[in-house]
């Protein structure tokens, strides 16, 4: 169980710079062309995100009025309920038109032909028992307080915006219980690579 502390996010310059990202965690750590990264943005302005072919994002808004998103197909989508994910191609054009003040979106991006991952905003009202799931790593991202993740024998008190990573020996994660004293709120991802992509080390 590795713990990671929002206030210990490192914040590094969006890919097109126009914009700055607090990392949660990549892999691998160092490569340009990763297999997942979690990140917190700050959206301040409108503009064009930045372009990552190859790539699915899923996009959920944290914090602030939010945006719309208009993609080079025409598409909009208003990017304004917090705690909702949304996906989309990372390769597709996109801009976004700023509702009101800066606004804080957790990004989770997929290389497509290294890893696919499903994800979901739960509810942790009593115990939250996560059952075990086939994958290698699990990401759970509180969206609340005082958030107790337990697994293995380990436990750790989450504040808002912290992050569990919990990653596989073999292919099968283990069961996780999630408890808080008032309704809250995590986000819960499970990744698996292919044969491309490495095991993450625990």
């Amino acid at each position: 169980m590795r713990v990671l502390r929002a206030a210990n996010y490192q914040s590094v310059p969006w890919k097109n710079g126009l914009g700055t990202t607090r990392e949660i965690l990549k892999h691998p750590q160092s490569a340009a062309d990763f297999n997942y990264r979690l990140s917190i943005a700050e959206v301040r302005h409108s503009g064009a995100f930045s372009s990552f072919p190859g790539y699915d994002r899923f996009i959920t808004l944290l914090d602030g009025d939010g945006f719309e998103l208009r993609f080079a197909d025409g598409r909009t989508h208003a990017l304004t309920a917090r705690h909702v994910p949304f996906c989309f191609d990372g390769g597709m054009p996109v801009s976004c038109t700023v509702k009101g003040g800066p606004s804080q979106d957790l990004n989770l991006m997929i290389r497509r032909r290294t890893a696919q991952a499903d994800c979901a905003v739960q509810e942790v009202a009593g115990p939250l028992v996560l059952p075990p799931a086939t994958g290698v790593c699990r990401l759970l991202v509180s969206l609340s307080e005082d958030i107790t993740v337990r697994c293995d024998g380990h436990a750790a008190v989450l504040g808002c915006w912290d992050t569990v990573s919990l990653a596989a020996a073999g292919v099968k994660l283990d069961e996780v219980v999630c408890e808080a004293a008032d309704s809250a709120l995590i986000f819960h991802v499970v990744i698996a690579l292919t044969s491309a992509g490495d095991t993450p080390e625990r």
